[in-house]
């Protein structure tokens, strides 16, 4: 009886440590996903979370892996993630722009109400001309408002 109990014990401490193992493995993983990092600093993150989503015409092409405030605290820098089949959409002439909800005076209308909702997120577009592919870790610098 005490030596089922103790080879019971054994093996739930050792799927223990096996699901830690596993675990912390695809936990580690994650800063290994192929893709395009770049920086993208703005003045004011707007609701912006690690995580959310990054679009290019309404389609998830990559996520937010990080927001911080830069060093001197005169912007938030937004680390972001674009899946590899995304990547040479966003090039030197792209412009970043963080989707929320926002009111465009008396007659412009209204935008980002799905972000009412949900989460914000980061968008982009690159207008033609395309200028060159961006390098990994290239930083640019937001726009407040879109194109």
């Amino acid at each position: 009886m005490h030596r089922t109990r103790y080879l019971i014990g054994l093996f739930t401490l050792a799927l223990a440590i096996a699901g830690a193992w596993f675990l912390w493995h695809l936990v580690g993983r994650a800063d290994d996903r192929p893709g395009l990092r770049l920086s993208i600093e703005f003045r004011d993150a707007r609701g912006l979370r690690a995580g959310s989503d990054v679009r290019y015409r309404g389609v998830t092409t990559g996520s937010v892996r990080s927001v911080q405030i830069a060093q001197d605290g005169s912007k938030a820098v937004v680390e972001v993630l674009i899946e590899p089949g995304a990547a040479p959409q966003a090039c030197v002439n792209s412009t970043f722009w963080i989707v929320s909800p926002r009111v465009h005076g008396l007659t412009g209308g209204v935008s980002g109400l799905d972000t009412l909702v949900r989460d914000s997120y980061l968008s982009f577009h690159t207008p033609d001309p395309r200028g060159s592919p961006l390098l990994a870790g290239s930083v640019l610098g937001g726009a407040e408002r879109p194109p």
